[in-house]
């Protein structure tokens, strides 16, 4: 019985040595295998996240794509797939908050959005997907958006007009998130930081109007 119980351990344990070296052999071929596919990706990128999905790819992560073809009219560029949401991403320069400095004049500060890609490449992109949104976020302190009839604080769209929405596709309409909500700081505002109230808020949206 001493014989045959140790005889049976140390078979267990050759068993367990064998499994662990072919999970290894088997993870650095699929290493190899995803390193493969990315480098083609790289080599003839794809026109979107959801044509990659297509293809077979559901690791999320940066891809390189193309939205007006390979090799015609702008470069490929980096954006990152979410293939759980079919989602594809641009990023740009301003991910970390902007301070405004403090001025009085209409329109005394201005910041520009660098994105990854060109205005051509995004807007191919929007061309061949079913919805595009693009959020904003904007905290205040006794800073309204809007005065006494005075827009304070707008953006500019893809056309070059000024737009003072901040939610949805209510172009000409100064309207943030809350509003559609019920849930302003000041019931009679339709953006938190129009209130006024000395205390630190905060407006957000999502854009959802794909002419803008």
């Amino acid at each position: 019985m001493k014989f045959q119980q140790a005889l049976f351990i140390s078979c267990i344990g050759i068993s367990l040595a064998q499994d662990n070296e072919w999970q290894k052999r088997m993870e650095a071929e699929l290493s190899d295998l995803k390193s493969q596919v990315k480098e083609l990706a790289n080599r003839n990128p794809m026109r979107s996240c959801h044509e990659y999905q297509e293809a077979g790819l559901t690791r999320d992560g940066f891809y390189r794509i193309d939205p007006d073809g390979v090799n015609f009219g702008e470069p490929s560029f980096m954006a990152h797939c979410d293939f759980a949401t079919g989602a594809t991403r641009i990023y740009h320069d301003s991910a970390n908050p902007t301070r405004v400095p403090q001025c009085d004049a209409l329109d005394c500060f201005q910041h520009k959005i660098s994105y990854d890609t060109s205005l051509k490449q995004i807007i191919n992109l929007m061309d061949l997907s079913e919805t595009c949104t693009q959020s904003i976020k904007f905290g205040c302190y006794l800073a309204p958006l809007t005065d006494d009839g005075v827009n304070y604080g707008s953006w500019i769209n893809r056309n070059g007009e000024k737009e003072i929405y901040f939610h949805g596709s209510n172009s000409g309409v100064h309207t943030c998130s809350c509003d559609s909500t019920g849930s302003c700081a000041d019931p009679s505002d339709v953006c938190n930081c129009d209130s006024q109230i000395p205390e630190h808020l905060f407006d957000e949206g999502i854009n959802d109007k794909v002419t803008h």
